[in-house]
């Protein structure tokens, strides 16, 4: 399909196209070949709806080496005991889970403990120190935020207070204003080509951004909506990806509101929070989401979403 000014023509400054990628060409192939569609090879052995109740918070990133050699997005999941683990992506829309001849493994970077069960409220990841891999960004309940850097299949993550492993970087203080960060995403904010700028929803439902975090700390504040009662009460979930595929590395912002719409702000970098597009009207149905994890998860490399529910699925 052509289409352009007055329909366009023959001349390309006056005709184009959709943009066809990988996804458009598998579906063509397996439509002219009537064939099975795709299914995630990792789903199967990733447990049911009893088990997932009990993830609290996730975050994507290219964390096992393997998908750091493709770009494929991986999955860390916090479960409501405290452990936390690892799914490698398998670069079909899903994650490996066990351990195959072969294949990346399902991994556990922290037992069962009550220090994360506890007190790790909030987690994000991207590469904040600039070392081409990614880090896992944690909010504590008593204010402090802390970075786990160059998280991969080996990481071992601390369990208890007094643990501090040597790849841990502490950027805010016990007791500091960051106890009042209800929810954080990371994304290209448009501050470079790292994944290492954060979007924070506070208590008050003040909307801040902060460019080039690092192991020095949160820098470039920029407030991109003061304190409100719309972005305090119904603002649920907020996370970074990029949405709409565009090729200038500036992520959009997915918001899922308390009556389960799904709105994207796109290119916050350069529109902040004007551009805005709803994806989906209010429902019931995405009032049961409690994790939204934008990654690559295979396909291409656009950041898209995998979700988590307290309640029913959608079929």
């Amino acid at each position: 399909m052509i289409g352009g000014y007055k329909t366009g023509g023959k001349f390309d400054n006056v005709s184009y196209s959709s943009q066809f990628d990988a996804d458009v060409v598998r579906l063509y192939n397996h439509a002219v070949n009537d064939s099975a569609p795709d299914r995630p090879t990792g789903i199967d052995g990733m447990g049911d709806a009893g088990l997932w109740t009990h993830a609290e918070a996730a975050a994507t990133g290219q964390f096992h080496t393997s998908s750091q050699k493709t770009q494929d997005g991986d999955l860390i999941v916090k479960w409501s005991d405290g452990e936390v683990t690892l799914y490698p992506g398998d670069q079909s829309q899903g994650f490996y889970t066990g351990c195959t001849a072969g294949q990346p493994c399902e991994t556990r970077l922290a037992k069962p403990n009550k220090l994360w069960a506890d007190h790790a409220e909030v987690i994000t990841a991207g590469d904040y120190t600039g070392s081409n891999a990614f880090d896992l960004m944690v909010k504590w309940s008593d204010g402090e935020v802390t970075i786990y850097k160059d998280i991969d299949e080996t990481t071992k993550l601390p369990t208890a207070s007094d643990q501090h492993p040597a790849n841990e970087i502490k950027i805010a203080a016990a007791g500091s204003t960051w106890k009042y960060a209800k929810g954080l995403a990371t994304g290209k904010f448009g501050g470079n080509k790292w994944p290492d700028d954060v979007v924070v929803r506070w208590v008050d439902g003040e909307v801040t951004k902060y460019t080039n975090v690092d192991g020095t700390g949160f820098h470039a504040e920029q407030k991109l909506q003061a304190s409100n009662d719309l972005w305090k009460n119904h603002a649920t979930i907020i996370a970074g990806g990029d949405f709409d595929g565009t090729t200038n590395s500036d992520f959009d912002l997915l918001v899922r509101w308390s009556d389960g719409e799904l709105t994207v702000y796109e290119d916050l970098g350069a529109n902040s929070l004007k551009k805005e597009r709803k994806l989906k009207p209010a429902n019931q149905l995405w009032t049961h989401s409690r994790v939204l994890v934008p990654g690559e998860f295979g396909g291409n490399l656009w950041g898209r979403t995998t979700s988590s529910s307290a309640g029913p699925t959608e079929k």
